[in-house]
């Protein structure tokens, strides 16, 4: 019997675990809104939010989309098709300025450092949803920001040329970040953004409750068969 108890713990242990994972957010970052600009090749290395919208790059549009940070475009065509990827590019909601269409087939980038190349500067802005250790990665530059101060460790000046930088934030549920990124000088095109666990690790106080209502349960469950072993 005292077995069959331990097992019951251990039971609600396991599905409220369960339970933990698939009622705590499910996204990373919430819904993030992409202001893009895209024109004649500007400062090199701009990856300061005070800085844009740049005078020489032309505002493209600003869209929303809710999933993760991980655009990877490595070979030619350099277009935002090929960096969202179909799926991502899909999941972009229009705002304002050009369609989603028009976006997806423009270059980000072309060949050269120069006045007549074209370059393109995104700010991302988001929510997180928990405290983590976070990776950025990106070719070319890209900096994190909280409010109007960069995250130590996650501000990378153009050509970041792929190399991963990691910062610890100090980001409490729903603290409103700013990604900025520059693009440049052609192929590759990448930006990923990723946590050493997931955000959704943290439960939610209903999660809490239940995950203490479940352990109860099976506390009386133990005691009763006790009593009537007795």
């Amino acid at each position: 019997m005292k077995n069959l108890g331990k097992l019951a713990i251990f039971g609600a242990v396991i599905a409220m675990s369960a339970t933990l994972t698939s009622t705590a957010h499910a996204d990373t970052y919430g819904t993030l809104t992409f202001t893009i600009w895209n024109g004649a090749y500007g400062p090199p290395g701009v990856t300061d939010i005070a800085s844009l919208p740049l005078p020489t790059v032309d505002l493209i549009g600003t869209y929303t989309y809710t999933g993760n940070i991980d655009f990877v475009n490595n070979s030619n065509p350099n277009t935002f098709a090929a960096f969202f990827g179909a799926t991502n590019l899909a999941d972009l909601t229009y705002v304002s300025g050009d369609s989603i269409a028009t976006l997806g087939g423009l270059d980000m980038s072309t060949v050269g450092e120069t006045g007549s190349a074209i370059n393109t500067y995104i700010d991302i802005t988001g929510t997180l949803s928990g405290s983590n250790l976070l990776t950025l990665s990106s070719d070319d530059g890209s900096c994190l920001y909280f409010g109007s101060t960069a995250q130590t460790g996650l501000c990378n000046s153009n050509p970041q040329d792929d190399t991963p930088s990691t910062g610890s934030p100090n980001a409490g549920t729903g603290t409103a970040f700013s990604l900025v990124y520059v693009e440049s000088n052609g192929a590759p095109a990448d930006l990923v953004l990723t946590g050493a666990t997931p955000f959704s690790a943290i439960p939610e106080p209903s999660s809490l409750m239940l995950l203490g209502t479940g352990l109860l349960g099976a506390g009386g469950m133990l005691m009763r068969r006790r009593r009537l072993t007795a």
